[in-house]
């Protein structure tokens, strides 16, 4: 009688602990890992990889359901950069950093409307990084994209945020470090079933600067080195220090002075 009783706990114990098992994966795999809100508080800050170069942090995570991206960017000239001449989020869910799948945020702007920024009579965003940003982010509400499942046309331009797209928001702390997170549905890549446990490769690519010609005001170009302190903080936490290695000069520019830039981050889809 003992021994029936004893192998009735037993099966009852392990049947409880795999009902336990189960709903604690099925809580993991429904689960929303990050609220695409502009703001990196959900993101583990040794998650992020670093462009030397660009100063740029970018990590990759994903859910049941979604990819995310994320970024900051510290640099106030790489910033000016990005939001005159565009920025492309590339996706390869092959891992062969291929560009056929991207997203294009912000969108570049024409050489006049650079031409007109970036002017030494502009006193207003030559002189201010705030009104020079607002004026910016005001054009930054839609993205182009490009390459991703269900599209009806090459390349599509939509708003930011539309329900059940991709999303983008962004926004700046108080030390105007911008913020950047994507929200890509993994419908828009494939079936999630093939990316499970594989690897993808995003990228991130900014363009080449055609700057004004010689009348006008050339760009600074700097590099923004980021001392991240020994416990991996967040931006609010660390030290940054600047190291320019640019150029200022009165001599005529007539071509792209700013040369592309891009790199890229391998991320497992789990």
């Amino acid at each position: 009688m003992l021994r029936h009783f004893a192998i009735l706990s037993l099966t009852v114990g392990l049947l409880l602990a795999a009902h336990k098992e189960s709903n604690a994966t099925i809580t993991a795999d429904t689960l929303v890992k990050h609220s695409t809100d502009g703001v990196l508080d959900d993101w583990d800050p040794s998650a992020f990889d670093i462009h030397e170069a660009m100063g740029i942090r970018m990590a990759a995570d994903n859910d049941a359901d979604k990819l995310y991206v994320a970024m900051y960017i510290v640099n106030q000239d790489v910033q000016k950069r990005l939001m005159l001449g565009g920025m492309q989020l590339m996706i390869d869910t092959k891992a062969k950093k291929k560009e056929s799948t991207y997203i294009n945020f912000p969108i570049e702007k024409t050489a006049q409307e650079i031409a007109a920024y970036l002017s030494p009579k502009n006193t207003a965003t030559t002189n201010d990084f705030q009104v020079f940003r607002d004026q910016l982010s005001e054009g930054m509400l839609f993205l182009k994209k490009t390459g991703f499942k269900g599209q009806q046309f090459d390349t599509e331009l939509q708003t930011i945020n539309l329900p059940n797209e991709i999303n983008i928001n962004f926004g700046w702390d108080e030390r105007s470090v911008l913020f950047i997170e994507y929200e890509i549905p993994f419908s828009k890549l494939g079936d999630k079933a093939n990316l499970l446990n594989k690897p993808i490769t995003v990228g991130l690519k900014l363009a080449a600067v055609n700057l004004p010609a010689a009348s006008d005001q050339p760009m600074k170009v700097s590099t923004k080195v980021i001392a991240m302190p020994m416990n991996g903080g967040m931006p609010s936490s660390a030290n940054f220090g600047t190291s320019t290695t640019g150029f200022r000069t009165n001599q005529p520019i007539n071509k792209s002075t700013i040369p592309e830039q891009m790199f890229w981050l391998k991320h497992q889809i789990y």
